[in-house]
């Protein structure tokens, strides 16, 4: 039978070991305090063989890492704002790029990505918010995707406006119908009442005509 080796007072990488924890069956554990403040009860074999070293937090950190990284949400929001203006084959490109809106130089060379990140962060971005949540809207609708011209609306924000802003969300972006009418040239009263036969926010923007009550 191996011989018990007490461990409290020994140091783990970043856990130090404070004392031995009550007997959960028939293992033996031991209250450890991690470099990050935590408290965390871990096996002692865990930490004889290096398999324990901190209480998790690294994992949290490379957890939270991955929203830095292009795999993110905001990656596909940047490259889809990218794709509007300036790819020709993109089904959006008619109603951005082709009427000359277009994404500041800060947002497309070198590091485009990291500045778009930090602006969306140090404006209101947040990475745990739920898809729809938080859409990229352009303050003045026939301006270019830039700092001083973007925003993020919440739908907090959005069920705050009144009827007659009614927001709509497709493709990304979010504006009110007169803006959209704006952007997409559709009549305004051509939205309402498509709206009120309760087509979708893709089916009221797009040209096609959907049944025989299309509005003429």
């Amino acid at each position: 039978m191996a011989q018990f080796v007490n461990l409290v007072g020994r140091q783990f990488g970043k856990l130090k070991v404070i004392e031995r924890a009550p007997n959960q069956r028939k293992h033996i554990y031991y209250t450890c305090k991690c470099i990050c403040g935590n408290l965390k009860n871990i096996r002692n074999d865990k930490l004889l063989n290096g398999q324990a070293v901190n209480c998790g937090c690294e994992r949290k950190k490379r957890n939270d890492n991955k929203y830095d990284t292009k795999n993110s949400r905001l990656y596909h929001v940047y490259i889809a704002m990218k794709q509007r203006c300036f790819n020709t084959k993109c089904k959006a490109y008619k109603n951005y790029g082709a009427k000359g809106i277009s994404v500041c130089k800060e947002w497309t060379g070198e590091g485009g990505f990291e500045n778009f990140q930090k602006w969306a962060v140090e404006n209101g971005y947040r990475y745990d918010a739920e898809w729809g949540e938080q859409t990229l809207d352009r303050i003045n609708v026939t301006g270019n995707y830039e700092p001083a011209n973007c925003r993020w609306l919440s739908i907090q924000a959005q069920q705050n406006n009144t009827t007659r802003n009614t927001i709509l969300s497709c493709n990304g972006e979010t504006h009110n119908l007169k803006e959209w009418s704006v952007i997409r040239n559709i009549k305004y009263s051509r939205i309402l009442k498509r709206r009120k036969l309760g087509w979708t926010p893709e089916e009221i923007l797009e040209f096609k005509r959907r049944d025989k009550n299309e509005v003429k």
